[in-house]
């Protein structure tokens, strides 16, 4: 007898068709693109992941962000140099990195897509990027020798499968207690959650791209599984949201900015003792915050690992 039960709404996204192309997505982008022209939603879009046909212009943009300005502190309040040897995995457009470089700082990027868009290509066409160093072969990269002083994520660990090994091969190229910035996640506590995150993405179901969220405590056992030791957590919240999705509208709370960024210089731990203790009430006493489980950035270590 056939089950007429009807799908729900997990059942009801084509999972099977979702697959990672650099060449799927620098389609989608472009398409987007075009449609930005009449679609204030696709133009709103765009301008929210500094993904406008206007590259220079978006490039330009990102450097002058809150979002920008706020990882940069916090980097330095984790005593991040310009001279440490630094790298971002899945670096994307990379202008993340660009803008790292302008300030001086160190960076190589990773990003297995070399499209112009959504890849190196644009980066690789600028007069002054020369001094980014460029891989986009990511099992080259890994089977190298040198080591980084810090790893930097930025929208990326939820396209590991698994996490735990893609980190696991990646903690390779750090350097004993070298830094590893996990910035912007993608997350869910429930089915629910996941079918409505994917369900609703504006490009997963419509060009058929991989996206699939976590909860915020999976990527932390993931990566201490893998021999990170988590040291940090910027929590929801923490200057008005600028690093969970690029809001600009102002820090409603900038005294508060400041006292948690001295707290976290000081005594990091009780922000990873706060995240335990949320994921605890949430998980086992029926809690439902979102503060330190929806954690704007979880900050690790490379912890040794005992003979």
């Amino acid at each position: 007898m056939l089950d007429q039960t009807p799908a729900d709404k997990l059942d009801q996204i084509p999972l099977w068709k979702l697959r990672e192309s650099p060449a799927l997505v620098e389609a989608a982008i472009r398409e987007t693109q075009a449609l930005a022209a009449t679609d204030e939603s696709a133009r709103s879009l765009l301008h929210s992941i500094f993904l406008g046909a206007d590259r220079d212009a978006e490039f330009t943009r990102y450097c002058k962000t809150r979002d920008f300005a706020a990882s940069m502190r916090l980097l330095k309040l984790f005593d991040v140099k310009p001279i440490d040897r630094i790298v971002e995995v899945g670096a994307g457009s990379c202008f993340f990195s660009w803008s790292l470089s302008r300030a001086g700082f160190n960076i190589e990027v990773v990003e297995p897509s070399g499209e112009h868009v959504t890849g190196t290509g644009y980066l690789r066409s600028r007069s002054d990027a020369d001094q980014v160093r460029i891989h986009n072969d990511l099992d080259v990269w890994l089977s190298e020798n040198g080591h980084y002083d810090v790893l930097i994520t930025k929208n990326c660990l939820h396209h590991f499968r698994p996490i735990g090994f893609g980190l696991a091969s990646l903690r390779r190229r750090l350097k004993n207690e070298g830094l590893f910035f996990s910035f912007r996640e993608y997350y869910a506590d429930s089915a629910r959650e996941v079918a409505e995150a994917v369900g609703g993405h504006p490009l997963a179901v419509r060009y058929g791209l991989y996206e699939w969220p976590y909860p915020a405590h999976h990527y932390v056992e993931s990566a201490e599984l893998a021999g990170f030791k988590l040291i940090g957590i910027v929590p929801d919240g923490y200057d008005g949201n600028c690093l969970a999705g690029f809001n600009e509208l102002g820090d409603p709370d900038s005294a508060g900015t400041e006292k948690f960024d001295r707290r976290l210089a000081r005594q990091p731990q009780e922000t990873v003792t706060a995240f335990w203790e949320e994921v605890k009430r949430n998980r086992f006493e029926g809690g439902c915050e979102r503060k330190y489980t929806r954690p704007q950035v979880m900050i690790f270590r490379k912890a040794a690992i005992s003979p």
